[in-house]
């Protein structure tokens, strides 16, 4: 899931928007073969206007039973097709699109079904899987019985916090893209930690790995949107950067062949790159043969043949993904669909005449409860819900409109007051009751503040992840503040305005006491395509957290030093940790909050005072 919602949140980053579809530029994929009359034109050759010239390949369709594919594929030396559903399970099918086994152990927590991370094969005929909900590498024969499972949530060597990436070397090691720590590991063929590489910080949020027959390694890493690539050992021998035919490239996944060329799944350019051994452009195959779709994962079979996950270029449910397999020059051969529905792990709740989504994990009191950003789905929470729901109960929803989530009968009322409303209207609805630690990101945070000064009573605690600010239209000229659009159609002014009045005006003390952490963005992050960025904007950026996190007497401020704007993803052990002591304090007698201090510095955090 994360994987796919990268795909959605590079679209929102990317101010000019994606361009369309370039036109496959494999060599030789438009020449011309010169024909007399006397000579048939060879096969894949249609005679036209007395010339022979090449024709597209026939695409093969076959769409799964009963099954979906999503982000993340493997092929073995037969050519049977490893996939993650989307949901719990790992399967295999034939290339003539016959399921052959299926594996339902991604279950990160039984109440939610989860996809798979990265998925590789050994030489041994072993399968690697990344369960990235449950911190953990689980190994599978070839037909997908489990044989062992390493890992678990933390900081330590051989333990996760949200792995994506997976690869195998030719005497059986294992690396892993260790995403939340912004490392890559080394495991031995047993499972056991052989080494972690972050060269100094020099990593930031890797999400794919592969290694080559000569045992140099391969990083995407996106909190940099470069490829680097490491020596045997782990040091640092090149950084590509600038790839992709525009400003838009957004690398998410890759592979390398027997002879050095590197693939790179890139959906900002909607378009997988072939690189040379040196970071070269060598070709680009873009995924116009699927219109609307964008390249998520790309693979190599043992005998070189390019596979690849293509998913909606939109907001649209796994169960859309597809897996394909391209020609040498980049033409689209075969499809494999998913053959089931759209699967939603929660539930719609009636609120008056129009639903909203709505899914919950755990037990406990409180409940926490995750807004998320603006135009984003309660799938941002996909990876954290899990993590939280083992202290207690933890929801996250759809605002009306989006995701899951009916639109609403009058949609000009949708100002930051009516969502507020509806979030009550939905819990009331769904026996949840307070008391309440909210948690928003970016936008989500100002539906969450005003939230607390209508329902102050029900509310034991918050945390604010780079939240917006009131003040920001006029501080940073902030273009979306103006008529509004999509959820919002009254413009994020509205919002800002009543959460004013809501105030009076002053965010200092606002808050009271109430326990409050405010997670920052490091607005001096270097090559940095979610952050505010160094200067003037971000400065006034680093002032508004500040003045956020003086709206309680009983507040922490932590800065992620390796994130941008996106923390929930690139640092999301902090935000654990950050609704792990806020959910402490709630249940403590003096409901005050232990100073900042190692646990957020050993995740990447740094404490201001």
């Amino acid at each position: 899931m994360r994987r796919f919602l990268l795909v959605f949140f590079a679209g929102l980053l990317i101010a000019a928007g994606t361009p369309a579809p370039r036109g496959v530029m494999a060599s030789g994929s438009g020449a011309r073969q010169v024909a007399s009359a006397a000579k048939p034109c060879k096969k894949g050759y249609k005679r036209v206007n007395g010339l022979c010239k090449k024709q597209p390949a026939t695409t093969k369709t076959f769409k799964l039973k009963a099954v979906q594919v999503a982000g993340f594929t493997a092929v073995d030396a037969q050519g049977n097709i490893y996939a993650d559903s989307g949901t719990t399970s790992v399967v295999k099918f034939s290339p003539a699109g016959k399921v052959l086994a299926q594996w339902d152990g991604l279950h990160a927590d039984g109440d939610r079904p989860d996809p798979a991370g990265g998925i590789a094969i050994d030489g041994q005929g072993n399968v690697f899987v990344v369960d990235t909900d449950a911190n953990r590498i689980v190994k599978l024969s070839l037909s997908l019985h489990a044989l062992a499972q390493w890992g678990g949530y933390g900081i330590a060597p051989g333990q996760f916090i949200q792995p994506e990436g997976i690869a195998v070397d030719a005497q059986g090691n294992i690396y892993v893209a260790d995403t939340g720590n912004s490392r890559i590991q080394k495991l031995s063929p047993d499972g056991s930690a052989s080494n972690v590489w972050d060269n100094g910080n020099d990593l930031r949020n890797p999400v794919a790995v592969a290694v080559d027959q000569h045992g140099a390694v391969y990083v995407v890493d996106v909190g940099y949107n470069r490829v680097v690539k490491l020596s045997p050992s782990g040091q640092r021998l090149a950084v590509w950067t600038n790839l992709g035919s525009t400003s838009n490239y957004y690398g998410v996944d890759l592979t390398v062949g027997k002879a050095g060329n590197v693939y790179v799944a890139d959906p900002g350019d909607t378009e997988i790159l072939k690189l040379s051994p040196s970071g070269s452009e060598l070709d680009s195959w873009s995924s116009d043969a699927l219109s609307g779709y964008t390249f998520v994962g790309v693979t190599l079979s043992p005998q070189g043949t390019v596979y690849a996950s293509e998913c909606p270029n939109s907001n649209l449910p796994p169960a859309y993904c597809r897996t394909v397999k391209l020609s040498s020059g980049g033409q689209t051969l075969t499809v494999w669909q998913s053959g089931a529905n759209p699967i939603a792990p929660g539930t719609k709740v009636d609120i008056g005449g129009y639903g909203l989504y709505l899914r919950c994990l755990g037990q406990g009191s409180p409940t926490v409860i995750f807004e998320s950003g603006y135009g984003f789905t309660s799938g941002e929470w996909s990876y954290l819900q899990p993590q939280v729901a083992g202290q207690t109960r933890v929801c996250a929803y759809d605002r009306a409109g989006i995701g899951y989530s009916d639109a609403r009968p009058n949609s000009t009322n949708a100002s930051g007051l009516q969502t507020v409303k509806e979030l009550h209207t939905l819990l009331q609805k769904a026996n949840i009751p307070g008391p309440y630690v909210l948690a928003g990101h970016s936008f989500g945070g100002i539906f969450i503040r005003l939230f607390t000064e209508s329902y102050r009573s029900e509310i034991a605690g918050m945390v604010l992840i780079d939240s917006s600010h009131e003040d920001q239209c006029v501080a940073l000229n902030d273009s979306t503040c103006g008529a509004g659009s999509g959820e919002i159609p009254d413009g994020f002014a509205t919002t800002f305005q009543q959460l004013d009045a809501a105030t009076g005006g002053v965010v200092k003390g606002s808050l009271r006491d109430l326990p409050l952490v405010v997670l920052t963005q490091n607005v001096r992050l270097p090559a940095c395509l979610d952050c505010m960025g160094n200067g003037a904007n971000g400065q006034v950026w680093a002032n508004f957290q500040r003045d956020l996190a003086s709206a309680s007497s009983n507040s922490i401020h932590v800065v992620a030093m390796r994130s941008g704007h996106l923390i929930p993803f690139e640092q999301p052990g902090l935000v654990i940790e950050a609704v792990r002591q806020v959910i402490d304090t709630a249940r403590s007698t003096s409901h005050v909050l232990s100073p900042c201090g190692a646990a957020f510095q050993q995740l990447g955090g740094q404490c201001m005072s």
